[in-house]
């Protein structure tokens, strides 16, 4: 029984060191975190080129919603799981009204100077247990979700910006395709023979068209270039304030699967600790989502990034 107790608050007190690092790095750098996202939120509003643009936000932003949904049903099945496996385990291996009493189980392991078993005690503990569960794992759940979804908005702001940088180009290759056309044309129409423009007003009037695409040219790339400094920027602030966080987070991610596994096998190894050993394989599930999306999500942000060379040439 100490074996049993002594493995499960290993898990226990791995787990809590990962939420509390998590929560307590993400408050340290509050300040960054809302600078980052004021500058995105400034790229969303300044740098706009029709529906198109707006239609790729949508989607990234659908997307983000998505995985929030996908966490949840990852996320709330395991602490509900955690939650009864105790009430479960007890009614099923225990009849007896007294011996019941007298192995109550909670959904944590605690230690308290007074007797935890009996009445309302037990239920007050029990009740109080899994509501910290539930608003620590929804806590964690929604900074992990916080950091994916400025990846996702990061990268759609790269994916907006190389459309708009291809649409530019698309636009120079245009003009270029005319201008010959235009050339034959006034070939045709004098006869077939080489005819300038009679007067200076017709030359200047060609200039004028010629300088105005030049100036409409630069200042599309002169948007483009600002646009790509500010997200230069908002990923630079979201980039420091993820470095330690997400590092803390896989190394301690690691630490907790091969905690989880050791301690369902401790576990299994001993008659009735199968709920306890059920209650550390909910976890993993749980931990190895958490890092998928890191590594997923923050891949298409590198990956929209790099295509921008691509984009302009």
């Amino acid at each position: 029984q100490e074996l049993e107790q002594l493995t499960l608050c290993c898990l226990v007190v791995s787990i809590c060191v990962g939420f509390l690092c998590k929560v307590a790095l993400f408050v340290a750098q509050g300040s960054t975190m809302r600078e980052s996202v004021r500058l995105l939120e400034d790229a969303r509003t300044q740098f706009c080129n029709g529906d198109n643009n707006q239609l790729t936000r949508r989607r990234y932003q659908k997307l983000s919603d998505n995985i929030y949904y996908y966490y949840q049903v990852v996320a709330v099945p395991a602490v509900i799981g955690w939650v009864l496996c105790p009430l479960l385990s007890s009614s099923v291996t225990m009849t007896d009204q007294d011996q019941q009493e007298a192995r109550r189980q909670l959904p944590m392991p605690v230690w308290l100077p007074f007797d935890i078993n009996k009445s309302p005690t037990y239920e007050f503990l029990y009740v109080a247990q899994s509501i910290c569960s539930l608003v620590t794992s929804q806590s964690c759940l929604s900074v992990d979700i916080f950091f994916v979804y400025m990846m996702l908005m990061a990268a759609a702001e790269f994916e907006v910006l190389n459309d708009n940088v291809s649409a530019m180009e698309y636009t120079n290759l245009k003009t270029a395709r005319t201008e010959p056309e235009e050339f034959i044309s006034k070939y045709k129409r004098s006869g077939g023979n080489l005819a300038l423009p009679q007067n200076g007003q017709d030359l200047g009037e060609e200039t004028y068209i010629e300088n105005a695409k030049h100036t409409w040219l630069h200042q599309q790339l002169l948007k483009n270039v600002l646009h790509h400094q500010k997200i230069l920027r908002s990923v630079s602030l979201l980039q420091s304030g993820m470095n330690v966080s997400i590092f803390c987070l896989l190394f301690i991610n690691m630490a907790n699967l091969c905690s989880s596994l050791f301690v369902a096998a401790v576990l299994l190894q001993r008659d009735g600790s199968v709920g306890k050993a059920l209650n550390a394989l909910s976890t993993i599930p749980v931990q190895l989502y958490e890092t998928t999306i890191y590594c997923i999500y923050a891949h298409i942000l590198t990956d929209q990034s790099d295509r921008l060379m691509y984009s302009a040439f």
